[in-house]
């Protein structure tokens, strides 16, 4: 258990950018800016490379969003719900998902 409020929100901001918002922020920027940059290419225009790269962006973001994205939110319902005193059944769910949403974390990594 955490005991100081200001590491508490640290991480909470933590687990909310650095897990949550980053990575798809990173694919989708930057896949844009290869869409764009195949498209001043003619002959990989002509190719229809930009289709392909689109389907691939788009599955790594849902691989992100499928994998990633629960465990952060996992994490960040625990820490707002840190000072809620909890009976023992509510912890063998939450300590079930735990598990489970860590083991679904390491599917992206996995699958890429």
């Amino acid at each position: 258990m955490i005991i100081n409020y200001g590491y508490n929100i640290y991480l909470l901001i933590y687990v909310v950018v650095i897990i949550g918002v980053i990575p798809i922020s990173i694919m989708l920027i930057f896949g844009y800016l290869t869409y764009r940059n195949i498209h001043r290419i003619i002959l990989l225009s002509r190719q229809n490379v930009h289709h392909q790269l689109v389907r691939m962006i788009l599955i790594q973001v849902i691989l992100v969003l499928i994998s990633v994205h629960p465990f952060a939110i996992y994490i960040t319902y625990v820490y707002i719900t840190t000072g809620i005193t909890k009976d023992s059944d509510q912890l063998m769910v939450e300590n079930f998902l735990a598990i489970f949403f860590s083991i679904i974390s390491y599917f992206y990594s996995a699958v890429c």
